[in-house]
């Protein structure tokens, strides 16, 4: 099993704010405040970008959670 995959509380965190996110939005909120969420991820940037594609690219809070973890391996780098 590849342990990057592997959920760990920090990313299990970071997939209930995105979801906290979404449903914000979808319940029709116009924005969110996400601050701590963003700043102490692994990842701020790829996070930021998340937050970003469910507030304005109707992404679901899976496909927000897929892209930063896609967009966390570039960042990392």
């Amino acid at each position: 099993r590849d342990l990057h995959s592997f959920p760990t509380r920090r990313s299990s965190d970071l997939a209930t704010s995105l979801e906290m996110c979404w449903r914000a939005i979808d319940q029709g909120a116009s924005g969110v405040d996400m601050g701590r969420n963003i700043f102490q991820s692994s990842a701020p940037r790829a996070m930021l970008k998340a937050v970003k594609k469910v507030v304005h690219e109707n992404l679901s809070a899976r496909e927000a959670y897929q892209f930063w973890q896609e967009e966390k391996q570039g960042e990392l780098q």
